[in-house]
């Protein structure tokens, strides 16, 4: 084994502002390690977020955001590989919005529901194969229990599909339901544990299914 002396920086700059009843709110956050002798594996990551929060009644929210990133895969993730010079650099896109219904402090219902996607591409290292774009969609129902605990069920769609038709083969669906339940034990503290089941169906007949 070697070893080294690396620098990481985070730096973190945000603004919110109040837009009438609503809120609006835009965020840099940023990642940078350096390496004393292994320089090869310097990376900065930079990623901006920005969103709306919508008070439409007493009970109804919604919410829309979008968000770039140029980040760096770290060596070991999954599909990324071990041995390449230079980390892989990828650049992802993502928008999306939801919808909630109903109040922690009232014993009733609550629904949540939402769609987002995200775009994937890799900029080096001949990556490009793994370029992929993915639409998601979700819905919740949470009972509450108490003014700050809530038991709830939730069901997820994602679809998986990849720009090149070398990997074709690799686009999928994903089904999620899980079951579990949240609290909140402050105004700016939130809990949540959940326990479910995960299915991948590929597209690709010949690629045996996840579960």
């Amino acid at each position: 084994y070697d070893s080294d002396t690396v620098i990481a920086f985070t730096p973190r700059l945000g603004y919110q502002t109040d837009l009438g009843r609503h809120q609006a709110m835009i965020e840099y956050s940023g990642f940078s390690e350096n390496y004393q002798d292994f320089t090869n594996l310097d990376a900065m990551d930079n990623r901006i977020r920005g969103a709306i929060n919508f008070d439409l009644t007493d009970k109804l929210d919604a919410g829309i955001w979008a968000g770039w990133a140029d980040v760096n895969e770290r060596r070991g993730t999954s599909g990324a590989p071990v041995l390449q010079i230079d980390p892989n650099e990828v650049e992802i896109t993502d928008f999306g919005g939801d919808l909630r219904y109903g109040t922690m402090a009232a014993r009733h219902m609550q629904f949540r529901v939402g769609v987002d996607a995200e775009n994937w591409r890799y900029q080096n290292n001949e990556q490009q194969f793994r370029d992929r774009d993915t639409t998601g969609a979700y819905g919740e129902i949470h009972y509450n229990v108490s003014d700050i605990t809530s038991v709830f069920v939730l069901a997820g769609f994602r679809n998986f599909e990849y720009t090149s038709a070398n990997a074709a083969n690799s686009d999928s669906d994903q089904t999620t339901l899980q079951v579990g339940a949240e609290w909140q034990a402050t105004s700016k503290t939130r809990g949540r544990i959940s326990v479910g089941q995960q299915d991948k169906d590929y597209d690709d007949p010949s690629i045996a299914d996840q579960d």
